[in-house]
């Protein structure tokens, strides 16, 4: 079974998942304007995990949300 998420991070980092088919990658995120976030559409499949890698400046702070869609 394919579940859909959303994931949101900051909209100058890299966000790579293995495994995961993509659908859609910095969309601007118009819910939450104040929190400055990209949205990334993503498909998995319930039985598999995955491995996310962020990628950003050195002593970034980075904010990451996982929204089941």
């Amino acid at each position: 079974m394919e579940r859909k998420n959303g994931f949101a991070v900051n909209p100058d980092v890299k966000i790579t998942i293995k495994g995961a088919d993509i659908n859609g990658q910095y969309i601007t995120n118009k819910y939450c304007l104040e929190q400055n976030l990209a949205l990334h559409h993503v498909n998995t499949h319930e039985w598999g995990s995955y491995l996310v890698e962020l990628q950003g400046k050195p002593n970034q702070l980075i904010s990451l949300r996982i929204v089941k869609e």
